[in-house]
């Protein structure tokens, strides 16, 4: 007896990267072999879109952003890639989450009167600015990996274990020299294409 569910459109999962993985079984079968099929039952459905981001659960999320990371690991079947998510939820852990207590909430705020998320009656949302920014930024800048080596990175020079000065010009190398660059190159693509 084997079963298995395999996903033909993933809908809304597709933009948030997290797609249904197919349950579909390999057989050791050769051209010529043959099996009975009992059954054959197609479903039809659709996803139900996760609830939008009040400022109260977009808070939360940035607090506990290492609960994301256990659901990667969850899904995870390459031993090397979970260690190294286990990692990064130990740095997540450790970072206490994106931002701190005094900061996320200005962090929303702020987000909101650049007009970049709009807060809605459903919760908030992403704005064509916000999307244009979103897209144009470089996956690393975007990753809560780098954020928390950041904030690490500022708590070892609050307790002066690291020169300030000298995590100041790392972070400013990484800006300038490539994420600028991916950026222009990014835009430079868009343009070209249109």
């Amino acid at each position: 007896f084997a079963s298995g569910q395999k996903a033909i459109q993933q809908g809304w999962r597709t933009l948030v990267g997290k797609e249904i993985k197919n349950t579909l079984f390999d057989f050791d079968l050769k051209e010529g072999d043959t099996f009975v099929l009992e059954s054959l039952e197609r479903k039809r459905g659709q996803t139900k879109k996760p609830a939008l981001f009040t400022e109260k659960t977009l808070v939360d999320m940035m607090m506990n952003i290492s609960k994301v990371v256990d659901e990667m690991i969850a899904e995870e079947t390459d031993p090397a890639k979970i260690e190294s998510l286990k990692r990064d939820r130990k740095l997540l852990k450790d970072a206490e989450g994106i931002g701190t207590t005094r900061t996320r909430e200005q962090i929303i705020a702020d987000l909101v009167n650049e007009k970049l998320i709009t807060d809605t009656k459903e919760g908030l949302v992403l704005s064509n600015a916000g999307k244009a920014l979103f897209d144009v930024l470089p996956p690393r800048l975007k990753d809560p990996i780098m954020t928390a080596t950041w904030e690490q990175d500022f708590e070892r020079i609050r307790r002066g274990e690291k020169n300030a000065d000298q995590t100041l010009e790392e972070i400013d190398k990484i800006v300038m020299e490539e994420m600028i660059q991916q950026i222009i190159d990014h835009v430079r693509e868009e343009y070209v294409m249109s």
